[in-house]
C-alpha cells in the first residue's frame, strides 16, 4: 500500500487537464525575483494543504475556478517541498500529476 499525501491546487477546468499542472517555468511566465529559490521554485506548482487555504488563495489570486482534490504518493515519485502558511510546491511530470486527481469541487462553497 502506497501513502500519500492530500493537496488541492485551483484549476481552470473540470476535469482538469494536463496545462492545469504546468509549472510557470513551462509556461514562459517571468520570476518576480531571480533568485534560485524561486528558479526551483517555478519548476514546481503550487499546491495547498487544505481545502479552505485552496479557496482562499484561488480567489485572492484569481488561480480558478475550481479546485482538484489529489493524492500525491509519499514513495518519492513527486518531489514536495513544504512553503509557509499552508503553501506547498509539487515537482513531478505534468500528467503524473493530473493522475493524482481524486474529486473537484467549485472554487467558490456553496453559500458564500
Amino acid at each position: 500500500m502506497v501513502l500519500h499525501r492530500v493537496f488541492w491546487r485551483a484549476t481552470a477546468r473540470n476535469p482538469p487537464e494536463e496545462v492545469d499542472f504546468y509549472s510557470y517555468e513551462r509556461l514562459g511566465k517571468p520570476l518576480l525575483r531571480d533568485t534560485p529559490a524561486a528558479r526551483r521554485r517555478a519548476r514546481g506548482v503550487s499546491v495547498f494543504d487544505s481545502l479552505d487555504t485552496a479557496r482562499r488563495k484561488a480567489a485572492e489570486r484569481r488561480l480558478g475556478d475550481y479546485i482538484a482534490e489529489l493524492h500525491v504518493p509519499d514513495d518519492g515519485s513527486i518531489g514536495m517541498e513544504e512553503g509557509i502558511g499552508g503553501h506547498w510546491t509539487i515537482y513531478g511530470d505534468s500528467e503524473a500529476l493530473r493522475r493524482c486527481v481524486v474529486s473537484v469541487v467549485p472554487a467558490v462553497a456553496s453559500g458564500e
